[in-house]
């Protein structure tokens, strides 16, 4: 494997797994010393340092050849430390099912029979619960072969088995072909080369397969088909011709009758997606019916699930509640939810939660309270963005910006104004984000400028620069920012401009 190579499974570990591969590789007790931990070091700690150098200081001269050898055994040391660690914390049902197919077949080669039929049985119900067409393929062939006259089934029954399941294998089958065809649209709506509406080209692809029948028997398939599509609608935005397809295709699943309590997990996913999408097109009504009826799904499942999801109903809960006009109510369910269950939440959700948090307080024109969440927030921008995404973070930095600016910090909000413009110059300067660059412009001639801000050529010069979409496409975090402006030339408190503005039924197409 090339250096470069090498360097890059080692940087992409975390500092717990270099720690943990340290003590991986000791399990050997060599007395011999470890050049390829010392290796590891080397190009853990100075990733940039040329292979003649790391030559030279691992043997003293010129040793290209006992470089190489080494290279090849730290490497195939990595391999076995992630392939074991991987093993180690996967707790799904796939490698529960790896797992006992394994000791059966163990059990088999040792002629315990008995004991391995049993857990050859156990097997074959949790691959089937599961749904794991592949794996009940291997179950069954094992069966056959191992068949025993007087632990087995009937070998009829055995091979019954297993031609119904190469037909549900041949439907997986077709869905991922599905799926890939799928992404190859979302990549040429990205690139500019679809020739028609992406909605329509996808619509084509359902009906073409003859898909969309089987989603009530397999309602796994429609959730996994509609993620992909969903992660091309959070990229573009366009949320408008994502709602129809999903609410349809939910709907057809629920009326007949596709939801049982085997796949419960899959509705409740795609109940969030449902009242997401609605959200994100300012159907805040309707956002919180579907929330309700999640709520309801949720509440009668495990811990897991639980803890899953209710953040999530959370944060959605609060922030439609908020763009209707109960502002308070979802700060009281925010803070709430914070002081209960902090320590029991994944990072991702607890900045997600002081995040909003953050813009409800603004919202309420509690400045100084907004200011003090996102102190809490202790990580380095860096250490956000990479667990958030740049996005979040845009999202963060210009929250506070606009915060200090209603606190009068005029030189630090102008100051984080250019910070952003340096960290964020790529992302500002693609289409998607043109209009973000707009906006940052505009607060610079705000703060340059005060005594123009109600005037009718500031007005001008806001209309002519921000660029306005179909009513049904706009963009909900675009308007809550643009909204802040309205309000400052009207003169109106910011709330009441964004809560009569998202609500405006002429904006909604």
């Amino acid at each position: 494997m090339a250096v470069d190579q090498l360097k890059s499974v080692i940087i992409s570990l975390t500092d717990d797994e270099k720690k943990e591969f340290r003590v991986f590789t000791q399990r050997q007790r060599s007395k011999d010393k470890r050049r390829d931990l010392e290796l590891f070091e080397i190009i853990a700690e100075y990733p940039e340092k040329k292979p003649k150098d790391i030559i030279h200081e691992l043997y003293n001269s010129e040793n290209r050849e006992a470089y190489n050898m080494l290279r090849k055994r730290l490497i195939k040391q990595l391999i076995d430390f992630v392939a074991l660690k991987r093993m180690d914390e996967d707790e799904t049902a796939a490698s529960k099912v790896m797992g006992m197919l394994s000791l059966s077949q163990h059990l088999f080669s040792r002629d315990l029979p008995q004991i391995g039929w049993s857990y050859l049985k156990k097997s074959e119900d949790l691959a089937y619960k599961s749904e794991l067409h592949d794996l009940m393929d291997n179950i069954f062939n094992l069966q056959i072969e191992q068949w025993h006259p007087e632990y087995a089934p009937d070998i009829e029954t055995i091979v019954r088995k297993l031609e119904e399941n190469g037909r549900q294998a041949k439907q997986d089958e077709k869905v991922n072909v599905l799926a890939a065809r799928i992404r190859y649209l979302l990549h040429k709506h990205k690139t500019g080369s679809l020739d028609e509406d992406l909605s329509v080209s996808i619509r084509k692809l359902f009906y073409d397969t003859g898909i969309s029948h089987a989603f009530s028997k397999k309602p796994n398939h429609l959730l996994k088909i509609l993620s992909i599509i969903r992660i091309g609608v959070l990229v573009e935005k366009d949320f408008s011709r994502f709602e129809p397809m999903i609410i349809e295709e939910f709907e057809k699943v629920e009326n007949d009758g596709g939801f049982t309590k085997r796949n419960v997990q899959i509705r409740i996913e795609l109940l969030y997606m449902i009242a997401h999408v609605l959200y994100r097109n300012r159907n805040f009504e309707r956002c919180l019916k579907y929330l309700q009826e999640l709520k309801k799904a949720i509440s009668s499942q495990n811990k897991s699930l639980i803890g899953k999801f209710y953040p999530k109903y959370v944060l959605l809960y609060a922030s439609a509640k908020s763009y209707l006009g109960f502002n308070q109510e979802s700060v009281k369910l925010i803070e709430g939810y914070i002081l209960n269950f902090e320590n029991r939440l994944s990072m991702r959700y607890i900045l997600d939660l002081k995040l909003n948090l953050t813009v409800f307080y603004f919202q309420n024109q509690e400045y100084y309270k907004a200011n003090q969440v996102l102190l809490t927030i202790h990580h380095s921008d860096k250490w956000c963005e990479k667990k958030m995404g740049k996005e979040w973070m845009l999202r963060k930095n210009l929250v506070d910006v606009i915060n200090q600016y209603e606190r009068e910090n005029y030189e630090i909000a102008l100051s984080r104004l250019n910070g952003i413009e340096r960290s964020f110059s790529k992302l500002l300067s693609t289409t998607m984000y043109s209009r973000v660059k707009t906006f940052i412009g505009l607060i610079k001639y705000l703060i340059n400028y005060p005594e123009e801000v109600a005037t009718e050529s500031f007005f001008q010069k806001v209309d002519d620069k921000i660029e306005r979409l179909p009513t049904d496409q706009e963009d909900l975090l675009a308007m809550a920012f643009y909204c802040w402006l309205k309000a400052k030339m009207q003169k109106q408190p910011y709330y009441q401009v964004l809560v009569q503005t998202v609500n405006d039924s002429t904006l909604k197409g």
